[in-house]
């Protein structure tokens, strides 16, 4: 004779809503309420059922547990590729390229805000406005090339591995 859902659900230790949300995402063969010939639901094929939905969410987790080292193994291998190329100096630190563009950008804007100073005592006489802006614009020109001369600046670097490793 079968037994109502409450008891099967209490058995299983879920809510009757949880559980029909489970069952309704099994398939037919699987299904967790099977109806008995008497009425009611069906005791033995319930607890059949309920321990392979279980059985199969373990492995499920097991299968999950074996992505996750893989992901692991890729940032592992990932990681060694970066600490290469940093040894064989083909990888700057984020820092170094932070200070080396902040020195060029500062350079160039002391350089640029020189020239008014630099100008102004030429230009206070001067009327025409076409020879005023040929001549600022030969000094931005002039100070940018002479920027471009001196932009060639190295950064030599070299992490030590066993720092690197030890920020993990």
């Amino acid at each position: 004779m079968g037994v109502k859902k409450q008891i099967l659900c209490e058995w299983a230790g879920y809510s009757p809503r949880r559980l029909r949300e489970i069952d309704n995402a099994l398939d037919a063969e699987h299904k967790l309420f099977v109806k008995d010939p008497d009425g009611g639901w069906s005791e033995a094929a319930f607890v059949q059922r309920w321990v392979g939905y279980n059985l199969n969410s373990a492995l499920e987790g097991i299968n999950d547990l074996d992505q996750v080292k893989a992901a692991h193994e890729k940032v592992k291998m990932q990681k060694t590729q970066l600490q290469v190329a940093a040894m064989n100096d083909n990888l700057v630190p984020v820092g170094d390229v932070r200070r080396v563009w902040t020195n060029i950008a500062a350079t160039i804007k002391s350089r640029l805000l020189m020239i008014p100073g630099t100008l102004a005592h030429q230009l206070v006489r001067k009327e025409d406005a076409g020879e005023i802006e040929d001549r600022l614009k030969l000094a931005i020109r002039e100070a940018l090339d002479e920027l471009a001369g001196g932009a060639a600046i190295e950064v030599s670097h070299k992490i030590d591995m066993d720092e690197a490793e030890s920020e993990e």
